[in-house]
């Protein structure tokens, strides 16, 4: 999952870079020196995503700083200043959908657990008729789940505590 959700918002990333630069009609993507450059670029990029909020606050400090100087004098600086737009949009998109989808697929895995949890503590009891399906299907998966489970004897003792 943690793959996913970063390959997921590194790919998010390079669509709003292009999207930025088209919307500005400037090809700071196109410029960068062919694979090796998108190559290096996308390393950084990954850097960069790994920290979501460092970069996000980098961000935000970098565009106050760069809010008080005047880009419309000569039309080299508009293109930096349009460029850095178009890079500050794909990282602060990246580290946004980095933050949600961290956040989803703590929820998904946290579900499995749970889920895996409930079945390991149903299969250790008495099993449900309601959940016969479920057991099939685990049963046809795992080798595993085709054991079974030791029944406890009251008074008995488990594990290596009577050699002791």
């Amino acid at each position: 999952m943690a793959w996913c959700t970063y390959f997921l918002a590194l790919a998010v990333a390079f669509a709003a870079w292009a999207w930025a630069d088209s919307a500005q009609d400037i090809d700071i993507l196109d410029k960068l020196g062919g694979a090796a450059g998108l190559t290096f670029l996308t390393l950084l990029f990954a850097i960069v995503i790994s920290y979501p909020l460092m970069a996000i606050v980098f961000v935000a400090l970098v565009e106050q700083f760069v809010s008080t100087i005047d880009w419309t004098g000569d039309r080299e600086l508009w293109e930096i200043r349009a460029g850095m737009n178009s890079i500050f949009a794909a990282i602060f998109m990246g580290c946004v959908t980095q933050f949600l989808l961290d956040f989803i697929s703590g929820i998904v895995v946290t579900a499995m657990d749970v889920l895996l949890f409930c079945i390991a503590v149903e299969d250790s009891n008495n099993k449900q008729d309601r959940f016969a399906d479920l057991y099939n299907n685990m049963k046809e998966i795992s080798p595993e789940f085709n054991k079974e489970a030791p029944q406890a004897v009251p008074g008995q003792v488990v594990g290596n505590a009577a050699a002791a």
